[in-house]
């Protein structure tokens, strides 16, 4: 991961641990997409940003083992879609989980920095 992947991933953890979330019904995958739109992150460096922040979705140790759901299950994942609940909402154990996730990644950015 390089410097400005780790960057824009920090910025938007932090975003997200502020509450300010674009898109309180979708994932976090979408939200930084968005967020990386938002910022006017073109390809390559959008694409590798993305994919760094997969990455690290699917080494949180809670990884549910399905890279499309990391932290979800497909099935809970798309009930609460459609039923368009706030998917960060701390009450819940899908906004926990997420939440829970920011929390490591942070960690884990901070950690790993000084190695960028």
């Amino acid at each position: 991961m390089t410097y400005d992947s780790c960057s824009i991933i920090e910025e938007f953890l932090k975003e997200v641990k502020a509450g300010n979330i674009a898109e309180r019904g979708f994932g976090l995958c979408w939200n930084f997409r968005c967020f990386c739109e938002s910022h006017y992150l073109f390809y390559p460096e959008d694409e590798f940003a993305r994919e760094s922040f997969e990455r690290m979705l699917c080494t949180f140790p809670k990884y549910t083992g399905n890279s499309v759901y990391p932290l979800v299950p497909s099935k809970e994942y798309e009930a609460h879609l459609n039923a368009e609940v706030d998917f960060y909402d701390p009450s819940t154990p899908y906004g926990a989980i997420r939440l829970e996730f920011v929390e490591w990644a942070l960690k884990e950015l901070s950690e790993k920095k000084h190695l960028i």
